[in-house]
């Protein structure tokens, strides 16, 4: 999967490259019964890029809105809701190269630890982590691999940087809940001081729990209860806009909050207790 880069806002242009088909799994079957269905709105959460776009097409051809959800196609539609990853990704690679880059006294070495590597909060992280370090050139990527959301895979393949780069300085990730494993594996190697752990989540209990625990340092929460409230406003303003589906593009990006061992406290992050 690749894509060209636009220069305004920061922010890769995403296009359809991969030769792939699109990958027939349950979410694919369910948005095909939906636009037979013929409803007024559809709400996609996308797994990548690539495997809703033409559906999503189709379905705003056949005059159903459609609202995306915190991960986006290739494919624009009438409303997006949740992070703006870009800006996620500039965040935590900034947070870095203080800790790592220049003046630092440090190594200067840093460790990419990719999610889904076709989503879009992928995509868009790595490209605004890359524009960050290829600023200072006291930084040196020294591993780049995909985890794909499970933390004993990211353990693992720190596990195997810590051995090969042990200076590592810095490690940055898709997921708070993938990356806590690449969090134990610095901490078991007793370097819990010395590597700075970055990543991004939805701002839960269990995140703000692995910073008081050490295993991760910065989290970039992007407010999951608040894109909950923002998408059901979106559907109500999608819905009675006299736009036709796909003739107006909306995105709404949720605040973003640096949660540090600094700055949590007991109300700091949510629990599904909280919101019931």
């Amino acid at each position: 999967m690749g894509g060209d880069h636009a220069q305004a806002g920061g922010r890769p242009r995403l296009h359809a490259r991969d030769p792939r088909p699109e990958l027939e799994h349950g979410g694919t079957r369910a948005l095909t019964a939906l636009i037979a269905e013929k409803p007024d709105l559809i709400i996609a959460h996308n797994p990548d890029v690539q495997s809703y776009a033409r559906l999503l097409k189709r379905a705003m051809d056949a005059g159903i809105k459609v609202v995306q959800l915190n991960l986006e196609s290739v494919v624009p539609t009438d409303a997006y809701v949740g992070a703006d990853w870009s800006r996620v990704g500039y965040i935590e690679a900034d947070a870095l190269v203080k800790q790592c880059g220049t003046g630092s006294g440090k190594s200067g070495k840093i460790a990419i630890i990719r999610g889904q590597p076709t989503a879009a909060s992928d995509l868009y992280e790595l490209y605004a982590y890359k524009q960050t370090f290829a600023k200072d050139p006291a930084i040196k990527i020294v591993s780049e691999q995909a985890a794909q959301y499970d933390p004993a895979k990211a353990r693992a393949i720190m596990e195997t940087v810590l051995q090969q780069h042990p200076d590592l300085c810095g490690v940055v990730g898709n997921w708070d809940n993938q990356d806590v494993g690449a969090g134990a594996a610095i901490q078991a190697a007793g370097k819990a001081n010395d590597v700075y752990v970055v990543t991004s989540g939805g701002g839960n209990q269990i995140g703000c729990d692995n910073i008081q625990k050490g295993l991760l340092d910065l989290i970039i929460s992007y407010d999951v209860p608040l894109q909950g409230n923002a998408i059901n406003q979106q559907i109500v303003q999608t819905l009675l806009s006299p736009a036709k589906a796909g003739e107006s593009k909306t995105s709404y990006y949720t605040p973003l909050t640096l949660l540090t061992k600094d700055n949590i406290g007991p109300r700091t992050c949510w629990s599904l207790d909280q919101l019931k």
